[in-house]
């Protein structure tokens, strides 16, 4: 008989994966917010308080006047004087010219009498108050309201995919190696 022994011997194949991943890839254009703004006003005209003093018969009590009234009192008061100093002088003189009739002291009665001022007045207090009169003048408000006007801008989002691919290949094939050994003579029979 005739013997024959076989050696199989196998190597396994090999499977390969390319693959590329997925990607998603988002465009996003933000939302814009527009404001205007339009302030509000508030005008104000303050209240007001107008006073009138008038102080000229205080003044005039005093001897103080306006302009006006000061040259015609003082022209008045001017004429008065030289019209009794005049007076006076012509007395006086009627007076010296009596010193032949027998008046003996004329010349000291008159220098007596020329030593004071009889109208010497001092006054401290004015006779009269100021007039005092005052008006209110109520103020003025005006409100203009403000406003808000918003322009909204929608945002987007836009999305592209890009697949991943799995691709699978054989990188190195499966083989089956047989080999005939042993001998060729039979050891059996």
């Amino acid at each position: 008989m005739f013997a024959l022994r076989l050696s199989i011997d196998q190597v396994w194949g090999r499977l390969g994966i390319e693959q590329s991943r997925p990607f998603l890839r988002l465009d996003v254009k933000k939302p814009s917010l527009r404001l205007e703004i339009e302030h509000p006003v508030l005008k104000v005209k303050p209240g007001r308080v107008e006073l009138k003093i008038d102080s000229r018969e205080c003044r005039a009590d005093l001897q103080m006047y306006e302009p006006e009234e000061f040259a015609r009192v003082y022209a008045a008061r001017a004429k008065r004087r030289v019209l009794e100093h005049i007076a006076d002088t012509a007395s006086q003189g009627d007076r010296l010219a009596a010193i032949e009739s027998g008046e003996r002291d004329a010349i000291a009665a008159i220098a007596w009498e020329n030593s004071f001022d009889p109208e010497l007045s001092v006054e401290l207090v004015p006779a009269h108050l100021p007039k005092i009169e005052f008006r209110v003048i109520s103020g003025e408000r005006e409100f203009e309201e403000g406003r808000v006007l918003v322009q909204l801008e929608k945002g987007e989002v836009r999305g592209r995919l890009e697949a991943g691919v799995v691709r699978g290949y054989l990188r190195r094939a499966p083989e089956l190696h047989i080999r005939a050994v042993g001998s060729l003579l039979d050891t059996f029979a």
